[in-house]
């Protein structure tokens, strides 16, 4: 259908599929509804109004708002059958220092826009035009068949400091795959100024997003550990402040308390249900969750004190 509303409306445009979908699809695995298009020489809001007037009288097809700080990117989202698609720009971005929203963009060539990507696996394209995948960075497949995270920059830090939440979306994609972390990355993601920047940048909101996501997956051991080994495990897991560090175990010794319960419930867990066909995903989620978060609630003051659910709540970071 893309190519149809492309022949018919603006036969010049260059449309490429970006993102999870390719990587997926080059991976064999289940590809996401979630699609994103990039077009070379026409905005996302008017390829997305093209495209709505092409299928609006046959099929039902739905706009979805962009949240007010990212309106500049100019990304149309449209919800067509059981899929998201989104149609942007090809372009490059500049950030400034306080916020991980680019306060500039640009348009820009595909190689530009796949170097600004947050991962060489997830800054392949595929360009229905020619029906080819293209690795502008020449790092995307290759990172695929060895299984491994890494940024397409050359200095990780910079790209972290840009936006620390793709330190968060990395330990995610290696949880999610089973993929390794390029020893560059982790040890920029070590730094105490991404710490900081994801402290600062990031809302809890999104970071809880991340992790959630994290632990939807069937190896959250390897998301906890990554977490553990760059230091960025209590900056996501916040203890709360009635925290008695000299009455209680530290927070790093909770953690890795949690991580070792996870690690022996994921081992039993695998083995029961061999199939990813016996997972419930829901069910299985939470499991992770409580192993993980069993010895915080354990050790928490505010979860074994008298107050009733709507004061444990206000307390624990554990709501």
């Amino acid at each position: 259908i893309v190519k149809e509303v492309r022949d018919k409306y603006s036969p010049s445009t260059t449309i490429r599929v970006a993102g999870g979908w390719i990587r997926d699809k080059l991976l064999c695995k289940t590809t996401s509804h979630d699609i994103d298009f990039v077009l070379n020489d026409i905005s996302g809001s008017e390829f997305a109004r093209l495209f709505h007037r092409h299928v609006s009288n046959s099929e039902k097809v739905t706009e979805q708002s962009a949240a007010k700080r990212s309106k500049h990117l100019q990304t149309a989202s449209l919800q067509y059958r059981d899929f998201c698609i989104d149609f942007c720009h090809l372009r490059f971005e500049k950030y400034s220092p306080d916020s991980r929203v680019p306060e500039k963009t640009n348009k820009a060539s595909p190689v530009e826009d796949a170097w600004r990507r947050d991962l060489t696996i997830n800054s392949l394209f595929y360009n229905i035009n020619t029906n080819q995948v293209e690795d502008w960075t020449e790092q995307g497949l290759q990172d695929l068949q060895l299984g491994m995270i890494a940024t397409p920059a050359v200095m990780p830090l910079a790209t972290l400091l840009e936006d620390p939440l793709r330190i968060l979306r990395a330990i995610r994609f290696a949880a999610q795959l089973s993929f390794s972390m390029e020893t560059s990355l982790k040890k920029a993601a070590m730094d105490s100024r991404v710490r900081q920047a994801l402290q600062l940048k990031v809302s809890r909101d999104r970071i809880g997003n991340e992790i959630d996501l994290m632990f939807q997956t069937r190896d959250p051991c390897r998301g906890i550990q990554f977490l553990l080994e760059t230091n960025l495990i209590d900056a996501v897991f916040i203890f709360e402040k009635s925290w008695n560090a000299e009455m209680m175990p530290s927070p790093l010794d909770v953690y890795e308390a949690g991580f070792g319960l996870l690690t022996r419930t994921q081992a039993l867990a695998s083995r029961i249900f061999v199939e990813a066909s016996q997972w419930d995903e829901s069910r299985r989620r939470y499991l992770w969750y409580s192993a993980f978060l069993k010895p915080c609630c354990d050790m928490s003051p505010s979860i074994n004190s008298r107050g009733g659910k709507k004061s444990r709540r206000n307390g624990s970071i554990l709501y």
